[in-house]
């Protein structure tokens, strides 16, 4: 699963039950292979993104001791109950304070634990007012940023449906098994908004083929890539992904067995 710009990290899950639950259910159905694969993406994509967790802005705000107020596009206060802009505010014990002021030292816990890659050089202000007006505004830069990526993970899983999405509107069902002339699963490309291409991605399966494959990718958060690589994605998301691969492989053998189950009665055989 690609990782940033930089370097990739690989996420590995297990699947080997969903690629014998698929097995299963290919005897049973006259859906081609390479649906069954782009469907069980999609439901997997679907059960990711709602059990997905994301960080309240509210936690985020208690967390760093900031608030924030709703403001137009002129500054002036917004009394919109979801406005676009905020302005934050802070004081200079807050902790999101506290943490800006960390970033000027180059062995300070924040720094050591993020690689470095957030370290400010103390700024050339003068006075105090000016050095805490430098203090807030880095503050106010920092909170926007967590709350901007509070559903970051969610966000990429809707991206993964999407993809899929798409390709199982376009699949075809024959009883043949054949390829409808013309066809061809078109990959993600980018349609959802100008962002997608770096959120997620995937290449439905396409074709006929009996052993179908398809895959996906998500992306990390930057601060989690550039501080200790892969930590969000192992922590966050990973353990959500694999357990909708593990449900979706449940349900879609409890399918294919009842399938079977039905077949043998219609031939008279006694199942319990």
């Amino acid at each position: 699963m690609n990782m940033a710009d930089l370097f990739k990290v690989k996420m590995e899950m297990r699947n080997g039950g969903l690629n014998s639950s698929l097995r299963m259910l290919s005897q049973k159905t006259s859906r081609l292979p390479s649906y069954l694969v782009n469907k069980a993406c999609k439901s997997i994509a679907i059960r990711a993104e709602r059990t997905m967790p994301v960080v309240k802005p509210q936690s985020i705000l208690q967390e760093l001791e900031v608030s924030a107020t709703g403001i137009t596009e002129k500054g002036n206060l917004s009394r919109a109950k979801k406005p676009r802009r905020v302005s934050i505010g802070s004081n200079s014990s807050s902790l999101g304070s506290r943490i800006v002021l960390a970033k000027f030292y180059k062995n300070s816990p924040f720094n050591i634990r993020t690689g470095g890659v957030f370290a400010l050089s103390k700024p050339n202000t003068r006075g105090s007012e000016a050095f805490w007006e430098y203090i807030a505004d880095k503050t106010s830069q920092m909170t926007k940023a967590r709350r901007s990526s509070s559903g970051f993970f969610k966000v990429c899983a809707s991206v993964v449906k999407f993809v899929f999405m798409q390709a199982t509107a376009r699949s075809p069902v024959t009883n043949l098994g054949l390829l409808r002339p013309g066809f061809e699963a078109t990959p993600g490309t980018g349609n959802v908004s100008k962002n997608i291409g770096r959120l997620a991605g995937g290449t439905p399966a396409y074709g006929d083929r009996t052993n179908a494959r398809a895959s996906f990718w998500v992306a990390a958060t930057e601060p989690d890539t550039k501080g200790t690589p892969g930590n969000a994605v192992y922590r966050i998301a990973q353990p959500v992904w694999q357990r909708a691969v593990d449900d979706e492989s449940q349900s879609i053998r409890d399918y294919a067995e009842g399938a079977y189950r039905q077949a043998a009665k219609e031939a008279g055989i006694a199942v319990s």
